[in-house]
């Protein structure tokens, strides 16, 4: 039986309970972040937690203390140490009646680590049939039905995920991760003040681009702008850099000088970011 952590304890899956009164059960009020934890090592754990005590500033939300040795701790309980894991933590809303995002303390905190099964090969992908602008995008909240709904159409017309448009076509991201792709010695990307997540793996990528001296360029393209001989990714902190083989039926290349390196690169400051859970007594 999992074990997950509760506001401070470790309970059984079955004994978690969030209150009907929680602004995260109530309205999707709440923000959280997927880790993934391989051979024990979590990866870009502290990145994740900036980035929710980011998401919980804006939110009005008061940051709670998110410690290293819990996470280790869990995973522990859960014989996690081994294979590939996802590991979620969220930070609910509180119990506040207004409706309103005033400054209130948080409602709980929940870990919870579950096996997970690394998708293989490359990605298809379609575009989402109508835009979708939400101005809460930059944020990991609860509120995640809209993304689920995209996965959900992609699963229908056979592709592994859609395309997030604004309106214009403008290229956002997918259901689940950012978009990205190669063209010659150039790394273009839609641009980060465009309403999107901005994931913790594309930053990685960004990283990982500079390093090799790639023009890096953030964009404002169509789909139909994206040039039939790039290379295009996906990609987020559990799956890492996934190439996309279509988009819409048509073929992109799956070869370039650069594709290799750039995953490299990303693999090693994956790897500095690395806390070891097995090290921790």
């Amino acid at each position: 039986m999992a074990i997950v952590y509760f506001d401070g304890e470790f309970i059984t899956d079955e004994d978690r309970a969030i209150p009907v009164s929680d602004r995260g059960f109530l309205f999707g009020d709440g923000v959280f972040t997927t880790v993934r934890v391989c051979q024990g090592n979590v990866e870009f754990f502290n990145a994740h937690v900036r980035r929710l005590e980011d998401n919980c500033q804006e939110l009005g939300i008061k940051f709670p203390d998110i410690v290293f040795d819990d996470v280790a701790a869990l995973i522990a309980h859960n014989h996690a140490e081994e294979g590939l894991w996802r590991l979620k933590i969220i930070i609910t809303g509180g119990q506040v009646s207004q409706r309103y995002n005033e400054e209130r303390p948080h409602g709980h905190l929940v870990m919870m680590i579950e096996p997970y099964c690394q998708p293989q090969g490359p990605a298809s992908l379609g575009t989402c049939a109508f835009p979708i602008v939400s101005p809460l995008a930059h944020i990991k909240s609860l509120s995640y039905l809209d993304r689920f709904w995209i996965k959900r159409r992609a699963e229908y017309i056979g592709v592994d995920d859609l395309i997030v448009i604004m309106p214009g076509g403008i290229v956002l991201e997918t259901a689940f991760s950012n978009i990205f792709w190669i063209h010659e010695d150039e790394f273009l990307m839609p641009a980060m003040t465009l309403p999107l997540l901005p994931g913790i793996a594309l930053t990685t990528a960004l990283g990982a681009a500079e390093s090799l001296e790639m023009n890096v360029k953030e964009i404002e393209w169509r789909v139909k702008d994206i040039p039939k001989n790039a290379n295009v990714f996906i990609c987020n902190a559990l799956t890492g850099i996934r190439p996309v083989c279509s988009i819409d039926g048509c073929s992109f290349s799956l070869d370039h000088p650069l594709s290799n390196a750039l995953s490299r690169e990303y693999q090693q400051l994956a790897h500095h970011s690395t806390l070891c859970s097995k090290k921790v007594k």
